[in-house]
């Protein structure tokens, strides 16, 4: 009888298992928007780890965020990650689209809070409007470009992409 039991609850767990694994995989498929979703969240685990090199690994190389590129985020990076002990990114809001005319493309949308601390109690909190376009490269979605505004319809830094290589880029002033 305890074996019995015993094997129930085996396979029990087995099955409880494959089904998560499932779940958590995409079933076994390579789906674009669960890997977009990956990638959107892998890049706000490093933020908040305060990881630069892995947060760089995730933007293409020929990124952009109005008239800066790759360079101008890692140095961002570094003195957000110097002035703040602790980084949180709080998504309240998110939409993500994968182009049909070219599915190598998607955008992600969104709301966020972007929150620094030194020690418990956060010393500051910006809640940002973004729109990131990414494009998949090699089988991974890299951040090929970024837009933003404050949440009062101030646009900080604007983008439009006309192909990889060449961008139409207008930066705000306040």
């Amino acid at each position: 009888m305890i074996q019995n039991n015993f094997a129930m609850v085996l396979r029990f767990l087995f099955l409880l298992s494959v089904f998560v694994i499932q779940n958590l995989t995409g079933c076994g498929r390579n789906d674009p928007e669960t890997a977009l979703m990956a990638a959107e969240k892998e890049l706000i685990v490093a933020l908040e780890a305060r990881d630069a090199g892995r947060a760089l690994d995730l933007l293409h190389p020929d990124f952009v965020a109005g008239s800066h590129d790759r360079d101008w985020a890692r140095r961002t990076m570094l003195l957000l990650f110097n002035r703040h002990q602790k980084i949180g990114v709080m998504v309240l809001a998110s939409k993500r689209h994968i182009h049909a005319n070219a599915p190598e493309r998607a955008t992600s949308e969104g709301e966020i809070a972007l929150i620094g601390a030194d020690n418990i109690l956060p010393d500051a909190a910006n809640r940002l409007q973004v729109r990131l376009g990414w494009i998949m490269t090699d089988g991974q979605w890299k951040l090929l470009n970024l837009e933003w505004s404050d949440g009062q319809g101030i646009i900080v830094a604007s983008f439009r992409v006309i192909s990889v290589r060449h961008c139409e880029c207008s930066e705000a002033i306040r």
